[in-house]
């Protein structure tokens, strides 16, 4: 009778490890940000990032789960994609521009030693995003992640129209803490 009740603590133990360690692989990491449509149907979709779910989830107006993170394009008087903008729907208070740096060996450390939020003026959008920011974005739940932009690419062999990709390093703080965790 011991046997199978050691068995099922084990598997116990071992999925809510396997589970912990999924829920920190999702509050970090590096992530692909685009404005990039795509067409479902008669629909044209673009993605964007929750935090929550540690992903890139499709957006639309009609759909019921808002994304934190929607890349938008900047574009110049004759419509041509010059960069890139971020934005959170519904959320008034999202963004704040913590630093800017030339490189990113500079930008990297600063993120990496970047512990807490005290940031208070945050925006609704994320303008003129370029190589080497660090971003702080305040959740519509008042959850706090910072952003690391990498790397920013104007795409233009979409057949639907021209759009920008991000590379970006995150690290999220699902418990609403403005402190962030160093492992």
């Amino acid at each position: 009778m011991k046997k199978p009740l050691y068995i099922v603590i084990l598997i116990s133990v071992l999925f809510l490890s396997c589970k912990k360690d999924e829920d920190e692989n999702k509050n970090r990491g590096e992530i692909l940000l685009t404005s990039e449509f795509t067409q479902v149907g008669d629909n044209y979709l673009v993605v964007g990032f929750s935090f929550d779910e540690g992903k890139n989830i499709p957006f639309s107006i009609t759909s019921g789960t808002l994304p934190d993170i929607v890349v938008s394009n900047e574009t110049d008087v004759q419509g041509n994609v010059t960069g890139a903008f971020l934005n959170s729907p519904s959320n008034l208070e999202a963004f704040h521009l913590n630093q800017s740096f030339y490189t990113l060996t500079e930008a990297q450390v600063w993120f990496d030693h970047y512990n807490e939020v005290v940031a208070t003026d945050f925006k609704p959008l994320a303008e003129s995003i370029i190589h080497y920011q660090v971003w702080t974005i305040q959740t519509s739940d008042k959850k706090y992640a910072k952003l690391l932009i990498k790397d920013i690419q104007i795409m233009r062999d979409s057949p639907i129209s021209d759009y920008v990709e991000i590379i970006a390093e995150y690290q999220y703080q699902p418990d609403g803490s403005k402190i962030f965790d160093h492992h």
